[in-house]
């Protein structure tokens, strides 16, 4: 993960629209599981219907 220390490739996945975070496993485990719920919130309070 060295290579996401180095500010070049960090501006080039920002600028990608990409969020750089560091941490464990558990970590971005946990992320996940909230940006799932979050998302979830989203549809349903959109109305979106899966094709």
């Amino acid at each position: 993960m060295k290579a996401l220390a180095l500010e070049g490739v960090r501006s080039k996945l920002a600028a990608a629209g990409l969020e750089v975070a560091g941490g464990t496993p558990q970590e971005f485990a946990a992320r996940s599981r909230e940006e799932i719920v979050d998302k979830g919130k989203l549809v349903a309070v959109s109305g979106a219907k899966p094709d």
